[in-house]
């Protein structure tokens, strides 16, 4: 190698150092070109001393530089991993009896949270969906936040196992609500057959005082045009104009009954 193309490879490491930093490059390339210029320090022969520590010179404050950024990088790595971390525990553990805590520890406000407990659904669901939504969080910090390799794959492992373990609680959870579904769709069943025996029952009953009231019907009808006093007949008449409304309040009352078993048998 040429001293001039080491010079060259040196400041390729600048602009490739650069680009790293801005997520255009990999850290690999980087260090794989210092071990590259490394080398060629070692066989270069340049023109004289002063050139060589000036190339040399230029080398080491480009390491500097990489090292400063290593060190702020591993500060910001740290960061970013406990609080990945708090939000991570939040998605395991999450009490919401103590939610404010909860939020506070994860050091990210409610708005962002984005959760109401609902208290329509059940307990259990209210509790995975807000540790769904810290999982979710912690995700999105972790796939927009740079990280030392280090803290990254330890982050990454503890993602995956929490997603597992909120994967199977949610499961579970499935589960459970499946076969409460079975039992309240048992319980509506039985409710709509008993209502149904119960109609059916008082169905039975109109039933036999409407042919009871329709005999007195047929008697009064009979006395009536049997009368042999028009006082007599005026009496009939009164009693077979009341026992007519009865009759057709009983029919009417019926025919609602019997609705309401057919509306009920189509309900299952």
């Amino acid at each position: 190698m040429e001293p001039w193309t080491l010079d060259s490879e040196i400041e390729n490491l600048r602009y490739l150092f650069v680009d790293a930093k801005s997520g255009d490059a990999q850290w690999k390339d980087v260090w794989d070109k210092v071990a590259e210029i490394r080398d060629g320090f070692r066989s270069v022969r340049y023109a004289s001393r002063d050139e060589r520590d000036r190339a040399w010179k230029c080398f080491q404050s480009i390491l500097s530089d990489m090292e400063e950024q290593r060190r702020e990088l591993a500060k910001s790595s740290h960061g970013v991993r406990v609080n990945i971390e708090d939000l991570l525990e939040n998605a395991r553990s999450f009490d919401p009896d103590d939610a404010l805590t909860n939020i506070l520890g994860a050091m990210i406000p409610v708005a962002q949270i984005g959760f109401v407990l609902d208290p329509v659904v059940t307990r259990q669901r209210e509790i995975l969906q807000v540790r769904s939504k810290f999982l979710k969080n912690a995700w999105e910090m972790f796939r927009t936040n740079r990280m030392t390799t280090e803290d990254r794959n330890a982050v990454y492992a503890d993602l995956r196992e929490t997603q597992s373990i909120l994967n199977r609680e949610w499961e579970q959870w499935k589960s459970t609500e499946a076969q409460h579904k079975e039992e309240r769709l048992a319980d509506r069943r039985q409710r709509i057959e008993s209502n149904i025996d119960r109609n059916l029952e008082r169905i039975a009953k109109l039933q036999s005082v409407l042919e009871n009231k329709e005999g007195h019907l047929s008697r009064f009808e009979a006395n009536r045009d049997n009368a042999r006093t028009e006082e007599f007949r005026i009496a009939m008449e009164e009693k077979i104009e009341s026992i007519s409304e009865q009759i057709e309040d009983i029919r009417r009352k019926i025919e609602e009954l019997e609705r309401y078993v057919e509306e009920d048998r189509e309900k299952l």
